[in-house]
């Protein structure tokens, strides 16, 4: 068995020529994520493409294979989540003051292989659940408008004034200090107090009780009515489908006769034959 050579390292023009290739031509065949027989063939022959194109113009004359290729930017793209796994760490730790690493493309490069790697990749999936706290975008606040007031139905609903009123006299029988010793018996005979009284949609039933039912019997005529229409309209379907059924039959013997009349034209063409 013999033993693998290492290859020469990339040099910072080679990294930026294989990055700006597959940006501009082999991206969304590396990138899609199927794992079915087809697009695994596709992601294999795109990378033999890539190994031609790339050894055809390469500026260090140096041939690199399409294993060597592939591993190359499949390293680059974990290193890239690497460091941007830490960073997210980093601004989540405690201790106050700013994140110590930030993470920033080092050259033209990282930044090529950062616009190739999908986002959802890097940094994951939006998580709907992550806190109570609701973000507005600046579109979608706007000044506090008037709304007016719906003046029909103030006018159509006729309670509304004696509610009103009802509220006033309230108010006021609360403010009024009541002083029951100067009062006598035959105060009981003074007019009511509007708030008192029982309004027409005060229900007269206080109970707590559900209310019985009332079932209504069936007279004999009532049924009979019914039975009569019911009767009527099963007539009128039968009728319907009598007359329906006729003329099924007399388009069935037209056919028939024409038929016949078809096949004897056929017969005398035949025998004059």
């Amino acid at each position: 068995m013999e033993d693998r050579k290492r290859s020469h390292n990339f040099t910072s023009t080679e990294k930026s020529f294989l990055f700006r290739l597959i940006a501009e031509k082999y991206a969304a065949v590396l990138e899609d994520k199927k794992t079915d027989r087809a697009s695994v063939e596709k992601r294999d022959s795109a990378w033999k493409r890539i190994e031609i194109d790339f050894n055809a113009v390469n500026p260090s004359n140096i041939f690199r294979s399409a294993n060597i290729l592939k591993k190359f930017y499949c390293n680059k793209k974990k290193d890239i989540r690497k460091k941007i796994a830490e960073e997210k760490k980093d601004v989540l730790l405690t201790g106050g003051g700013p994140p110590t690493k930030i993470f920033k493309p080092d050259d033209e490069a990282d930044a090529i292989l950062l616009s190739i790697v999908n986002e959802k990749t890097l940094h994951g999936l939006p998580n709907p659940f992550d806190s109570d706290v609701q973000t507005h975008d600046s579109d979608e606040i706007h000044d506090a408008t008037e709304y007016p007031v719906d003046l029909e139905y103030e006018l159509s609903n006729p309670n509304l004034e004696d509610n009103v009123k009802n509220i006033n006299q309230d108010s006021t029988l609360k403010d009024t200090s009541l002083n029951w010793k100067s009062h006598t018996p035959a105060d009981l005979r003074t007019t009511k107090n509007p708030v008192l009284e029982v309004s027409e949609n005060t229900p007269s039933r206080t109970s707590g009780r559900r209310p019985t039912t009332a079932v209504k019997t069936l007279t004999s005529s009532h049924v009979a009515e019914k039975y009569n229409i019911l009767l009527d309209r099963r007539l009128v379907l039968v009728e319907q489908q009598i007359e329906q059924g006729k003329e099924e039959h007399l388009l069935t013997v037209r056919k028939r006769k024409l038929e016949i009349a078809l096949l004897e034209e056929e017969l005398k063409v035949k025998r004059s034959n």
